[in-house]
């Protein structure tokens, strides 16, 4: 759905192909927009489209490869030589068929160089490389990231016929991981700003760690009047404090939390204890300070806002995605949510905004479908849900 017709914008991504990448065998989405919203039945492949796009925006980093396969639990554990547990990062899930591809897996836009490029080489177990001496003398795949013809990660191996090798030394060889700059891999290019929100709630932690990074600057200002289009100016300000206790408190205690001053009131009120949307409003609105001229990922954007401020959050975003130029991709499973997103694109002039719905075609295969513009006019108007 493109709700206007604009100037071109330059966007880190203007379109996106995502191919061999997890459950995605060949995806195309001929054009993304300053926000891009995706609907879709469970399973279908949305939450890998935000992976694809969080993995591109590191350049392949194999931490947040790793962060990936541990959210979806892509591990098993093996023994060391001592009996201890290894933890076992099952890299090969990576790829659309869960082995090595004849064809690497891409991940970007229509241009060359701007790719992500998943795939493998083969090196020799007889060499050192990096920090760590491999096992035995022999053949092994690598599985590497570059872009364009830049190596910048090499992060795994498995044997010649895809078994991964162990982290553990002495158990058949060991994996490793080798940092940029070392044996010959290039310099890994500055990874593109990218926050990703999942489902859950976000932590106290990182609400900190984001209210930091924009501590009395305008943003932290913005953050606060973000929160106020939902609950109103009622709410005076808003911070994060550290827990200061003596004694024992329970596990669930401590660290550093946000709290509200609410008008009337004496003393400030958790953050929390004003539902969970308080929570992701106002992170929502830290994220997207934290992550200028990058990405915003959500998943499941509608999880903890209720249907009747759905118009008011999507306008928060819109704006701010334009203000701080940042590209933002989000999920939803929810029709009031499709709705607040049309309202809201509708309503502003300058709104980038385009939408579609992730489906499998009979023999399989994932397609993007998108809303048009009429569509989702004629669908909001009448309150008709689009399937």
């Amino acid at each position: 759905m493109a709700l206007k017709e604009k100037a071109a914008t330059k966007l880190h991504l203007p379109d996106l192909q995502i191919k061999g990448f997890r459950g995605i065998d060949d995806l195309m989405i001929p054009k993304l927009g300053r926000v891009t919203l995706f609907t879709g039945k469970n399973g279908v492949g949305k939450t890998t489209v935000l992976e694809a796009v969080e993995v591109y925006a590191a350049r392949g980093n194999s931490n947040i490869i790793d962060d990936i396969l541990l959210r979806r639990e892509e591990y098993t554990f093996e023994t060391d030589i001592e009996g201890d547990p290894v933890l076992q990062i099952n890299e090969l899930a990576l790829f659309h068929d869960r082995r090595l591809p004849e064809n690497p897996a891409w991940i970007g836009g229509s241009e060359y160089d701007t790719k992500l490029i998943i795939g493998s080489n083969l090196v020799s177990l007889d060499q050192p490389m990096g920090y760590m001496e491999l096992g035995d003398p022999g053949k092994a795949v690598a599985v590497t990231a570059s872009i364009g013809d830049k190596q910048v990660a090499f992060f795994g191996l498995v044997d010649a016929t895809g078994q991964l090798l162990s982290d553990a030394p002495g158990a058949g060889g060991v994996r490793r991981r080798v940092s940029p700059g070392i044996q010959g891999v290039d310099a890994t290019p500055i990874p593109i700003a990218c926050q990703f929100l999942h489902p859950s709630s976000v932590d106290n932690a990182r609400l900190a760690r984001l209210r930091d990074q924009i501590a009395l600057t305008p943003d932290e200002g913005k953050a606060l009047e973000a929160l106020r289009i939902a609950y109103g100016n009622d709410i005076e300000a808003v911070t994060v404090v550290s827990e200061v206790a003596d004694g024992w408190i329970p596990r669930t205690v401590g660290g550093r939390r946000a709290i509200v001053k609410l008008s009337g009131t004496n003393a400030p009120v958790s953050l929390k204890s004003l539902g969970e949307g308080a929570v992701r409003f106002y992170g929502t609105a830290l994220a997207l300070a934290n992550c200028k001229g990058g990405f915003l990922l959500i998943d499941e954007i509608e999880n903890g806002i209720h249907h009747s401020v759905q118009t008011d959050y999507w306008r928060m975003i819109f704006a701010a995605a334009k203000a701080n130029d940042v590209q933002v991709l989000a999920t939803t499973h929810s029709w009031d949510t499709v709705k607040g997103f049309a309202q809201a694109a509708v309503q502003d002039e300058e709104s980038e905004g385009l939408a579609y719905r992730l489906e499998r075609t009979k023999s399989g295969k994932l397609r993007a479908v998108d809303y048009t513009e009429d569509d989702l006019a004629v669908a909001v108007k009448a309150d008709i849900e689009l399937r």
